[in-house]
């Protein structure tokens, strides 16, 4: 039903108001007095006998040909038509109604979320690797270290002096060409969620001077009213300390507050906090099924019609 409505929406949306009136009344009226057609000119309704309509003439196209049989028919189909457009409308207003909730904080993930930042850590690292293990990795399998810290990566990876090679890490991000790309649709979320009054807030494994490099960019920190990160908890991501930590500083309960973010773990720590969790699905590289999150997104402001 959904996918037959979102059909019908997409299809007939080009009608216009006289459209909708000639489909809808025009089909009731004819089957009212089966003796003539009425058709729709210039705001008005009027009469063409059965026996005097033209098989030649055209209205929007269509020729008016009917006999009593084909019209009534017709009515018919155009009937349940416009019904069933009806249906499909009422059906997306309810699901998008039914979903909203009145939340009084949104809080963000960064990497894979807010800034596509995937290819300059993980291009970096497999330069660490083959530096510090003199091992070649792909991209893809460097790739789920993008959930965890880096300070944990690379003790992970076995690789010694953590601190050391951690800030040789850090410098080659930095030096990376395209830098931190806000996604597509990011900007115009952030301005909303102000917009609407909402607190905004940050969890996130990075760094407090990386935080300040990468959001900084785009002028994001100056939105966020807390930004709990890598030096402000003992333990991070899937616990739900950082999550926690971020609603105390913003004065806001679990359930009016929501996570979103790109990585399983995002997930299983809001969860664990009481929250409800939005997938980002733009910069994900870990997939989920659209019925595991609260709201699969597959694009920033698509979180919008849920906020209003």
């Amino acid at each position: 039903m959904k996918l037959l409505g979102s059909s019908i929406l997409r299809n007939l949306s080009f009608c216009s108001l006289e459209d909708y009136l000639y489909i809808g009344l025009t089909p009731l009226l004819y089957l009212y007095d089966t003796r003539g057609l009425f058709f729709l000119q210039d705001g008005m309704f009027h009469k063409i006998r059965a026996e005097s309509l033209d098989n030649r003439r055209i209205y929007k196209g269509f020729p008016l040909w009917y006999d009593i049989y084909v019209g009534r028919l017709s009515g018919c189909f155009l009937i349940y038509w416009t019904f069933t457009r009806l249906c499909a409308k009422l059906y997306e207003t309810a699901e998008r109604t039914g979903n909203m909730k009145e939340y009084k904080a949104i809080i963000y993930d960064i990497d894979g979320t807010l800034l596509n930042t995937v290819d300059q850590n993980m291009y970096t690292l497999i330069r660490i690797i083959k530096e510090e293990l003199d091992e070649d990795w792909t991209y893809e399998q460097v790739v789920p270290f993008t959930a965890q810290a880096g300070l944990k990566t690379i003790a992970d990876l076995g690789i010694a002096d953590v601190d050391r090679v951690y800030a040789r890490w850090v410098r080659y991000v930095n030096e990376y060409g395209p830098g931190a790309a806000a996604f597509e649709g990011v900007s115009e979320l952030l301005a909303f969620v102000r917009e609407r009054g909402l607190k905004q807030g940050i969890v996130s494994s990075k760094r407090r001077p990386q935080y300040g490099i990468d959001m900084g960019r785009h002028g994001y920190d100056k939105l966020m009213d807390a930004a709990v990160l890598f030096e402000d908890t003992t333990v991070h991501k899937p616990d739900p300390t950082p999550l926690l930590e971020c609603l105390r500083r913003l004065g806001v309960e679990a359930k009016d507050a929501l996570y979103m973010g790109d990585a399983r773990s995002d997930m299983v720590a809001a969860r664990a906090a009481g929250m409800d969790f939005a997938y980002a699905s733009w910069g994900s590289h870990f997939p989920m099924e659209r019925t595991e999150p609260d709201y699969y997104l597959e694009h920033p402001m698509e979180l919008a019609k849920y906020l209003q």
